[in-house]
């Protein structure tokens, strides 16, 4: 039997924050949901945690468990392979949904209907407020392409993010890394349409342990460096500023030699053009990279 959303969560030794997660879960008024909890090799007691959660929840719970770590990538695609929802919504395991955001992200997607469109974008907050996302004051309608939203008008914040389940079966994210960023796999989806819900979402953990975002740490540096040039085409128009075309160029050298990228991998599939630019700068990134080692930022 099918649901209307599935939640999907993979973990890596966070046992610990799933049962605020799974009380948010319990919280929603709309209830035509299933959860998905991917486990990728945790040393902790997640078994033990997700028994009872599962013996006490009174909707469909599907607990992927490894006893090896593979990666977050792998993990994720097997995930949605096992959706039956409509609609996906990633929740991280120190993540958790605010009340009724299950229904208003679904009416926020009914309410504005079109065959183009894939999904609906909420915002997102951390628990100690310290990050609010807020979606830019340009940004004045109520659903916009994609591509509009992440790149035309910069919007960079964390968010929630439902989309069609059809349409992420029919992709999936490159296993190459422990991590690689789902920015990767959103450029597949820049010409849908996306209905914008102007309200705090889903609730982050301000630096959990694992957490990327807080490590200042340059982490998983291969599958950064790969979902960066995946994006390039998307972040630069033929406005955007040389200055800022460089410094990005700059930042992917930084991860592609931290993540040991040969040659041949870092300049492949770019234009001759940036070819020749990643060239010229790599002399300079590498000795960057010998600064971070220093400071172990590595």
């Amino acid at each position: 039997m099918s649901n209307r959303i599935s939640i999907i969560t993979s973990v890596f030794n966070r046992a610990n924050h799933l049962k605020r997660l799974y009380k948010s879960l319990c919280d929603q008024e709309f209830k035509d949901f299933e959860w998905i909890i991917g486990n990728d090799g945790s040393s902790d007691n997640i078994e033990e945690v997700m028994r009872h959660i599962i013996e006490d929840a009174s909707f469909k719970i599907k607990f992927i468990s490894g006893s090896i770590r593979c990666c977050k990538s792998k993990i994720d695609n097997k995930m949605i392979h096992e959706a039956t929802g409509d609609f996906i919504i990633f929740c991280d395991s120190d993540d958790w949904l605010v009340k009724n955001t299950l229904s208003r992200m679904l009416n926020k997607f009914e309410n504005n209907y079109d065959r183009n469109l894939a999904g609906a974008i909420g915002l997102a907050a951390d628990n100690l407020n310290h990050n609010k996302s807020k979606f830019p004051d340009s940004l004045i309608k109520d659903k916009y392409k994609l591509e509009e939203i992440f790149f035309a008008h910069r919007f960079q914040d964390d968010c929630a993010f439902m989309i069609k389940t059809e349409l992420l079966k029919n992709s999936k994210f490159q296993e190459i890394d422990m991590y690689i960023p789902e920015g990767s796999l959103w450029i597949y989806f820049s010409s849908y349409n996306f209905a914008l819900c102007k309200e705090v979402m889903l609730k982050k953990e301000y630096n959990s342990d694992h957490r990327i975002s807080f490590s200042r740490r340059f982490e998983y540096s291969r599958g950064k460096a790969i979902s960066m040039k995946l994006l390039y085409s998307f972040l630069f128009s033929p406005f955007s500023s040389s200055f800022r075309k460089i410094r990005y160029i700059f930042s992917y050298l930084r991860f592609s030699i931290h993540g040991d990228l040969d040659l041949n991998m870092k300049i492949s599939g770019w234009s001759l053009r940036t070819k020749i630019l990643i060239l010229s700068l790599l002399p300079l990134a590498r000795v960057l990279c010998l600064v971070d080692l220093m400071l172990k930022r590595v």
